[in-house]
């Protein structure tokens, strides 16, 4: 139902003069119209001021840090230095994924605490990862997690932390995701994932330079999938990539039958090319497991070094 004129605010009318309105008239026009913008110039600005402060969040550093703008490292080199040209390059991609918080509170999965609920101990995950990389130049580990890895990254002396910077730099350790967590896509609310993501991804630049910053999103667990992820934190953060392991079973099955596990992802129809990403789907033997036969965990039977002799 339209409003009638009576019905309307009288702050939101505009005044109507003809020209044989006297000189009064005019003044408090202006002065209104003056204070409108008065308002609106303080409405304006106080937004501003909270969008700077929402972008100008920073991830928790250790006081300790010698990481900040302008003294950030070496660029880390691409890992397609390591391609071999006409063949057939598999990859291998070592990994974790370590849930903040489900089965067990985010202290306990740290610690390894309450292990008859699930056997999780991320301290020593990041600990064993750390020490076996530097045992040989030619292994490699991504890690995505950054609630986990800067609770770790505090406890570490400056050997230590000199030692995993080398390791990010010469690209045997990268940071894939790099948001706080891997945030679910299906409930959430966009606000909440750009602001872990950037929350994660300002503790990586403050203590390993913008270099390391991730090239590759990796939803391998996240339940739903927002035009969100590949648009503003796709190809909007930087990202090439974008990997996730859960989709839809039919989905997957003609994606293997058709060839298109590997597509072009536009989450966006008015942003258009420009912000088009590459999407990749990890589904068919699960959301992130390897392949059978393929599982060198200790929990796994694959890796004969693992079976006890029953002799």
């Amino acid at each position: 139902m339209r409003r009638s004129d009576d019905d309307t605010d009288a702050s939101l009318r505009i005044p109507l003069r003809g020209g044989d309105e006297d000189a009064s008239g005019d003044e408090e026009a202006t002065s209104q119209a003056g204070g409108r913008r008065w308002l609106l110039t303080i409405v304006v600005a106080i937004s501003l001021v909270g969008l700077g402060l929402l972008l100008g969040m920073r991830a928790p550093v250790d006081g300790e840090c010698d990481r900040f703008p302008g003294n950030e490292g070496s660029p880390v080199p691409p890992p397609g230095a390591r391609r071999i040209p006409g063949r057939l390059n598999v990859h291998i991609v070592p990994h974790t994924h370590d849930d903040v918080g489900w089965l067990k509170t985010v202290d306990q999965y740290f610690s390894g605490a309450n292990a008859s609920i699930q056997q999780a101990d991320v301290r020593r995950i990041i600990s064993s990862v750390v020490d076996e990389l530097s045992k040989d130049p030619k292994r490699t580990f991504v890690y995505a997690e950054m609630a986990f890895f800067s609770r770790w990254w505090r406890e570490q002396d400056a050997s230590t932390r000199a030692n995993v910077r080398a390791l990010v730099v010469d690209g045997r350790l990268s940071f894939v995701n790099g948001g706080w967590c891997m945030h679910d896509e299906a409930t959430a609310h966009f606000a909440d994932m750009v602001q872990q993501t950037a929350l994660g991804h300002e503790f990586i630049r403050a203590n390993f330079g913008v270099e390391a910053l991730p090239r590759v999103g990796w939803q391998l667990d996240p339940f739903g999938h927002s035009a969100v992820q590949a648009t503003h934190l796709g190809s909007g953060v930087g990202l090439e990539a974008v990997f996730f392991g859960r989709a839809d079973r039919d989905d997957v099955r003609t994606r293997i039958e058709t060839g298109a596990m590997e597509f072009t992802w536009r989450g966006s129809e008015s942003l258009g090319v420009k912000h088009d990403v590459k999407g990749f789907i990890l589904s068919k033997h699960g959301n992130y497991g390897p392949p059978p036969g393929m599982c060198y965990d200790v929990v796994c039977g694959d890796d004969v070094r693992w079976q006890v002799s029953s002799s």
